[in-house]
């Protein structure tokens, strides 16, 4: 049965490097089009593309296996960082938590610059910029502090809880030195933090959704528009709209199973929450894939590459054929 547990990091880890190349690739249609009537869209897209770079960086360096057992929550670490001291291991998997939720909540500042630059005309200033990233930072950092003190860190589970090794044993391979966080589902800071995190994921939520609505509105509306302009303003707004929809559901659902299986004080979910983490690792592969997909310049670039270098072929070998021709003449 641990073989489940290798699968499941497994394809975390092909997550991880699809991600990479996805977001890479992305990042080359970007430069590649960095024009005036795509800027503002390529700035927030090099942004995602800056985060889901970092956020692809834990599911193979982590490999978090999250258990409910006996009313505790344990989260091993199986990845790249069992070779490092455990204390290090599981700061980044605090790490993680913050990096993720942070993804979540910039989504709101991205969808107001939008709003002030598209339907206000106004530029956003620097100023502003740094200033809403500072406050993004300190509820990462918040929830950090919060993951920080809500868990105990630990190796060797067999040592610490042999009836918990025992059964997490059955899912995920680990050994004495596996680092692995630990704290009771009904301690304080675990569900304050979980209860801290959903309500500003609500909160982002409507953020989203009231920009998003009145940049809808204002691009229907605005007769001053030719269709071509319309067009591609609502490719590079369906675009965001569906990123933000992709990370909502991989950031909120987990935090209201999470929030649901403290409250209900929940004893036993060995596995549930690992599957849930494996799915969710392509959230970050998934993105990159809608942005070239959805904007047209992004995609006909890409086209345009394979059809060149199919005629760059095409016409080398004619001309290699010509001069043998020649030769042989």
């Amino acid at each position: 049965m641990p073989l489940f547990g290798a699968l499941v990091f497994l394809d975390e880890g092909c997550a991880s490097v699809f991600s990479y190349a996805c977001n890479l690739t992305l990042l080359y249609c970007i430069v590649k089009n960095w024009k005036p009537r795509l800027r503002s869209l390529n700035v927030i897209l090099v942004q995602n593309v800056a985060l889901d770079l970092i956020l692809g960086l834990f599911p193979i360096t982590s490999g978090m296996w999250m258990a409910f057992v006996n009313g505790r929550v344990y989260v091993m670490q199986t990845g790249l960082v069992r070779f490092v001291n455990y204390n290090i291991a599981c700061l980044v998997y605090c790490a993680y938590c913050g990096v993720l939720c942070l993804c979540v909540l910039a989504f709101p500042m991205q969808f107001f610059f939008r709003y002030k630059t598209l339907c206000k005309k106004d530029d956003v200033s620097k100023y502003l910029h740094a200033a809403l990233w500072t406050v993004l930072m300190i509820l990462a950092g918040t929830i950090f502090t919060g993951f920080y003190l809500a868990y105990s860190f630990h190796a060797n589970l067999t040592e610490f809880d042999l009836p918990a090794s025992k059964v997490i044993g059955e899912y995920v391979t680990f050994d004495e030195n596996t680092a692995f966080v630990v704290t009771e589902s009904k301690s304080f800071w675990f569900p304050a933090t979980f209860g801290f995190i959903l309500i500003t994921f609500i909160i982002s939520c409507f953020i989203v959704l009231y920009y998003a609505n009145k940049i809808s509105k204002f691009i229907y509306e605005n007769a001053a528009m030719t269709e071509n302009f319309k067009h591609l303003y609502l490719m590079l707004h369906k675009t965001l709209m569906l990123q933000a929809a992709l990370f909502f559901v991989a950031g909120v659902i987990p935090v209201i199973t999470m929030s649901v299986y403290s409250v209900l004080q929940v004893q036993n979910a060995p596995c549930i929450f690992a599957i849930a983490s494996s799915a969710f690792a392509w959230v970050s592969v998934i993105n990159p894939c809608v942005s070239i997909y959805l904007i047209r310049p992004y995609r006909r670039f890409l086209r345009s590459k394979p059809v060149s270098a199919s005629m760059l072929t095409t016409k080398t070998v004619t001309t290699a054929m010509t001069g043998a021709s020649s030769c042989i003449q």
